[in-house]
């Protein structure tokens, strides 16, 4: 409360984060997690810059038709980059997309972390030569659609790119499917199998197999029943 307070106080008086950080850095006496803890409620309570759209998405938050995802190959909270880490993260990615499809459709905004900060693609871009801009951004990812939901999926995703908090993201508008998506993943032991993941509230569940999945996917697409 204190830090929020303080950071409340900074963004009340028209500081810069930099004139802020000045400030807090004259108080010799004051312990330096208090400090950080500041100048981070200060940064969590700036209101995003950049494309009129981009930031009215924002705002409003993760939900049901929007979805925030700080990366789409390279951890960003210090963990060392690896294949499967790799692999593991693009398959975040694809799961997000297949439950847009399988329930109202919805805005994906890559390179934007829980909060709704901009963190950027420069990470992404950086980790292959065959992305290192967004045109390649954009062919990797279709790729990674086409690959995982097919072609028509991936032809139908539309894919631009826009302004956050001076730093360049990537947004996804991903139409409702008209046939259920299925998502290969492995399971503990080692297994292949399908999964099928909708969109509940601000997050992407798995519908398990048997009734409760042949309930949902007759609803969702009536011709089935």
């Amino acid at each position: 409360m204190r830090a929020e307070l303080d950071g409340r106080v900074a963004h009340l008086y028209g500081l810069t984060e930099d004139e802020f950080k000045h400030i807090l850095s004259t108080f010799p006496l004051v312990d330096q997690k208090v400090k950080d803890d500041a100048l981070q409620a200060f940064r969590d309570l700036a209101r995003p810059e950049g494309d009129p759209e981009v930031v009215r998405l924002v705002r409003g938050g993760e939900s049901q038709r929007v979805e925030f995802k700080s990366s789409m190959r390279v951890p960003v909270e210090g963990s060392a980059p690896s294949k499967e880490l790799t692999a593991t993260l693009e398959g975040v990615i694809i799961k997000e997309i297949a439950a847009f499809l399988n329930a109202e459709g919805g805005t994906l905004l890559i390179g934007v972390d829980d909060a709704g900060r901009g963190l950027g693609l420069v990470p992404d871009y950086a980790s292959s030569p065959n992305i290192k801009d967004r045109d390649g951004f954009e062919r990797h990812l279709r790729g990674l659609v086409d690959v995982a939901l097919g072609k028509t999926v991936a032809a139908s995703l539309k894919v631009t790119f826009g302004g956050l908090d001076s730093k360049e993201i990537c947004r996804v508008d991903i139409p409702a499917g008209d046939q259920e998506a299925f998502v290969q993943v492995t399971d503990r032991s080692g297994q292949k199998r399908h999964a099928l993941y909708v969109r509940s509230g601000n997050k992407a569940e798995e519908i398990p197999g048997g009734p409760e999945q042949t309930k949902y996917v007759r609803k969702r697409w009536k011709w089935y029943s």
